[in-house]
């Protein structure tokens, strides 16, 4: 039998079996949204538990309803509340700050707009400051309605500390720049920087430019600035003396002494200055040498001045000495010295400008020689020896310019600068001579006088020659007391002995040991007589030297290629000693202020034949060289 089943019981039971499973399935559902909602809720609380930035939630009184424990621990550390929820900032800031928290906050309800990272200052009820960045949003509730406002602050007052730390650096630097900027700009000297590899650093001042007279020198090396402005010499010597002073075991004082940048002379932008360069270690922090602070000067007008200072005591001395020079001459002899000498010269400038018209012709050259020659004869016997030693440099240009054809141009134009110089020393020393004039005027000797002037001047011309050349003579005079000598002749016979005493002297006297092996007294002597009669001035020069070097003449003659050898030959003594009065011609191997032109003997004979007169000579060796000398005389009036 079967049991019957209850059709509408098994459909209730079915329904009653599904609600259950919804039942069972929402009762998951809101197990899990409690587990998401206590997971998400322990996540947020461990944010607010554990993050350092300080987290806050207010209503729209703006009161705090929850913080985070890094406010929480803030605000006892701070304000020693211990419980700040329901409190404003208006309880832990100052009223400044509060009031603009409070401000902004209200703002943000109002709007709906977040305020984002604005930096807070937060002045406290003590007095002090700090700085947070804070971001603050709109709080909602389930309808959308703002009910407060979540704010989360950062910590930035070290930061902002630091930050104004940089400013105040900042514009320190800046006003260091902007001072050392003026300094550069207005200092008037050259300012710079030079590194190890020895560049510029990228800083100068505005007046290096100026001396250097160029631009754009930043990390330039200075030895290429310097290039082609100071020599190669004195460039190799920068550069080693600025690798000596980067050098730590160097004494940079010592150093100094040696620096080659002192009033250097530099070629820049076509003209001359003198430059100053000093240099300065400066040293980096561990002590170790990093740069050279280096200034240049311009003192080119300091060197100018010393210069003109010194040109301006030596001219001061240079007349001080022409002066005591003048004033340690006779009157009369220096007037007679004018006289001769500004006609030499007068003769030489004849003779030069017939030269430059006919250069081929050595007449003129020999001119130009002989008159040289007799002023510095003249110069020297009246020690003037500022004179004689220029007229001894132009003798020494006329000597290459006969020699050294090839260069002609170049040593007649050195010949003129010196004979210029001559005619200006001259003109200067007539104008001395004007000044005293009124000295020696009062000191004028008298005619009668002028003898013994002659004789002192000539002891005084040998005893000079004799110590130069370490030789002792005695000089005898005979005639001078009577007047023999006739006016006409006074500078003509001056000129002659002054040649005669220094070629017996020079050639002809030897030295006190040559004389005394030879059985000769150890001084030399030299006589000198004048006489007279109706018709003739008669004159001997004698004396007891080694006399003429026949052989010495010969080889000169030759060398001159104004003779054969064949024509040599056959010349006898009286015809040899006869070259001594040609031009060109000396037995002296070298020239000084005293001999070795062989124009001197040159000159006597042609004054002596100018005036209608005559000279003889006489001569033996290892014995004497005598001279005799005759010249007319003019008929008196009756």
């Amino acid at each position: 039998m079967h049991k019957k089943v209850n059709k509408h019981h098994y459909v209730d039971g079915r329904h009653n079996e599904t609600a259950d499973q919804s039942l069972k399935d929402e009762v998951k559902r809101l197990k899990q949204q409690v587990a998401e909602l206590e997971k998400e809720h322990f996540m947020f609380q461990g944010l607010l538990e554990t993050i350092p930035d300080l987290i806050y939630f207010k209503d729209r009184e703006s009161r705090f309803t929850r913080i985070s424990k890094a406010m929480e621990h803030r605000f006892k550390y701070r304000n020693k509340i211990d419980n700040v929820l329901g409190k404003t900032d208006f309880d832990m800031y100052s009223e400044e700050h509060a009031r603009q928290a409070y401000d902004d906050e209200q703002n943000i309800m109002g709007s709906g707009e977040s305020m984002i990272n604005k930096e807070e200052k937060e002045t406290w009820e003590d007095g002090s400051v700090t700085w947070a960045s804070s971001t603050k949003v709109p709080l909602y509730d389930k309808n959308k309605d703002i009910i407060g406002i979540v704010g989360i602050s950062r910590d930035i007052t070290e930061r902002k500390e630091n930050e104004a730390k940089l400013k105040e650096y900042r514009e320190n630097l800046e006003a260091a720049k902007e001072e050392t900027d003026n300094i550069l700009a207005n200092v008037d000297e050259g300012l710079f920087l030079l590194d190890k590899s020895l560049k510029l650093g990228s800083q100068y001042s505005k007046e290096l430019e100026s001396i250097l007279f160029e631009t754009k020198l930043s990390a330039r090396p200075l030895i290429n600035i310097l290039k082609n402005k100071i020599s190669e010499k004195d460039l190799d010597s920068v550069n080693r003396f600025l690798n000596l002073l980067f050098e730590e075991q160097q004494d940079g004082d010592m150093l100094q002494e040696l620096n080659p940048l002192v009033k250097t002379l530099a070629q820049i932008d076509g003209l001359e200055k003198y430059l100053t360069f000093k240099f300065k270690r400066i040293f980096n922090k561990n002590g170790n040498i990093s740069h050279l602070i280096t200034t240049v000067n311009d003192v080119t007008r300091e060197v100018m001045l010393s210069k003109s200072l010194e040109e301006s005591r030596a001219e001061n001395k240079r007349k001080m000495d022409w002066m005591i020079s003048i004033l340690n001459v006779d009157p009369m002899l220096l007037n007679d010295f004018i006289n001769s000498a500004e006609q030499e010269l007068k003769n030489a400038a004849a003779g030069l400008n017939d030269l430059e018209d006919n250069p081929s012709k050595s007449e003129f050259l020999d001119l130009i020689y002989r008159s040289v020659h007799t002023i510095k004869g003249n110069a020297s016997l009246l020690d003037l020896d500022f004179f004689a030693e220029t007229a001894h440099k132009a003798e020494n240009d006329l000597s290459q310019l006969k020699e050294h054809q090839s260069d002609r141009e170049e040593n007649l134009n050195r010949f003129k600068n010196n004979f210029f110089l001559l005619k200006k020393i001259f003109e200067e020393l007539k104008s001395l001579i004007n000044q005293i004039s009124g000295i020696h005027n009062q000191f004028r000797p008298r005619r009668n006088q002028e003898h013994k002037m002659l004789i002192h001047s000539l002891e005084k011309l040998a005893k000079r020659l004799c110590g130069e050349a370490d030789k002792n003579i005695t000089l005898t005079f005979k005639g001078f007391d009577d007047n023999h000598i006739p006016y006409e002749y006074k500078l003509m016979i001056r000129d002659i002995l002054v040649q005669m005493v220094r070629n017996s002297i020079i050639h002809g006297i030897e030295p006190s040991k040559e004389r005394l092996s030879k059985g000769k007294t150890e001084s030399g002597n030299i006589w000198i007589s004048v006489d007279s009669d109706d018709a003739r001035f008669k004159m001997t020069f004698k004396d007891d030297g080694q006399g003429l070097n026949l052989e010495a003449l010969k080889t000169k003659a030759l060398g001159s290629k104004k003779w054969t050898q064949t024509e040599i030959d056959r010349m006898n003594a009286q015809q040899i000693g006869e070259i001594i009065f040609e031009p060109g011609i000396s037995t002296v191997e070298s020239t000084d202020l005293n001999a070795g032109r062989g124009v001197g003997m040159d000159i006597i004979r042609k004054k002596i034949e100018e005036a209608g007169g005559m000279i003889t000579f006489e001569t033996k060796t290892d014995s004497f060289t005598s001279f005799s000398i005759e010249l007319p005389l003019k008929k008196q009036e009756n």
